[in-house]
């Protein structure tokens, strides 16, 4: 073999290894091993159909309505979530509840428990954080693709959860993801497809609702168990305070009579707020009178009033004149208020 046959023989072994190495790096299973994806030892969990007699979930219960926040998140959001490592927790927890106090037979999954838990995270994050169904398992599926973190539609504060229908098919899909793109083998599990997703959301639900994973796991248990859907941790607001009632108010109101306005006056001087008689004074007199605010107050003898009501808002004080033009003391009207609005003084004409 020549030298030159020999360096041909490098060149091309080198190619081939190198080849080889591209194609053993490449394909979705490798991708699927981002920061996000779950790891493919972790244990066995979600099931692809349920067991028998086990079309739906332990515990008959509602639907539970949304709930708000408490920290593990793939990406900016003002929702946050639980770290994995809780959420994989309860999740085991959950496997051993259906096997040792539901009694369920095991079936198979193509999901293992940590997929379980990352996925249906990263699901309802895009979910609460405004994406709709369609987007956020593209999004989620993205992400097992190798493509990274994907944007979420929106910020929002206060956590909304989808139905349990779009969870569960969004786990359907995951399974077949599995099955179909990421070619993974099938294993046993005690949960069913529909228990794993609905029980997983409910744990989120009360976790980012302010509950600790304690407290969270053993509300989920709850409900299993046929106890109701126990209220979430957030806090509850105070009652508003109750409006104060408005202050009394008002003022001192002061009416002046001089003996020069007597001619004026036939009987009494009569004060009166909202119409009812508060005070009356003689003439000549002045006097006061306390008027609580926003009473219409006249001034009123045996002929009739003088002028129009005025709306007590402070103190005041009044002063009667007759004017050029008065009458008689019986007096014929009408009666005339002159002067300007305000809390100063005013005068008081009583003419034809």
């Amino acid at each position: 073999m020549t030298h030159r046959h020999f360096r041909t023989l490098s060149v091309v072994f080198v190619i081939t290894l190198l080849l080889a190495n591209a194609t053993a790096c490449s394909g979705p299973e490798s991708r699927s091993h981002a920061p996000t994806a779950p790891s493919s030892t972790a244990p066995a969990a979600a099931s692809a159909s349920g067991a028998a007699g086990s079309s739906a979930p332990a515990g008959v219960i509602p639907e539970p309505g949304g709930s708000r926040l408490p920290s593990e998140v793939s990406g900016p959001t003002a929702v946050s979530f639980p770290p994995r490592t809780e959420a994989l927790f309860f999740r085991t927890a959950l496997e051993a509840k259906y096997r040792d106090g539901l009694r369920r037979s095991s079936v198979l999954t193509y999901v293992d428990q940590e997929g379980t838990v990352v996925w249906v995270q990263e699901y309802l994050r895009y979910r609460v954080n405004l994406c709709s169904h369609v987007d956020a398992i593209t999004r989620v599926f993205q992400q097992i693709e190798g493509f990274g973190v994907q944007p979420v539609c929106g910020s929002t504060n206060t956590a909304t959860f989808p139905s349990r229908q779009q969870p569960l098919d969004f786990m359907v899909q995951l399974e077949a993801k599995y099955r179909d793109g990421l070619r993974r083998p099938s294993a046993p599990t005690f949960v069913d497809v529909e228990g794993n997703v609905i029980w997983v959301q409910e744990y989120f639900r009360y976790r980012v609702s302010g509950c600790d994973h304690s407290t969270s796991q053993q509300k989920v248990f709850d409900q299993i168990d046929g106890r109701g859907v126990a209220a979430n941790c957030t806090p509850v607001a105070p009652p508003p305070a109750p409006t104060p009632a408005p202050s009394p108010g008002g003022g001192v109101f002061t009416l002046s009579v001089s003996i020069s306005q007597c001619s004026c006056v036939v009987g009494a001087i009569q004060v009166r707020a909202n119409g009812a008689v508060l005070g009356q004074m003689a003439c000549p007199q002045t006097q006061s009178f306390s008027v609580s605010s926003g009473a219409s107050v006249t001034i009123c003898d045996n002929t009739g009033c003088w002028g129009s009501a005025f709306t007590m808002t402070g103190n005041r004080s009044v002063n009667l004149n007759c004017g050029s033009a008065a009458t008689s003391s019986q007096g014929d009207g009408p009666f005339v208020w002159l002067g300007g609005e305000g809390d100063g003084q005013r005068i008081l004409v009583k003419s034809r």
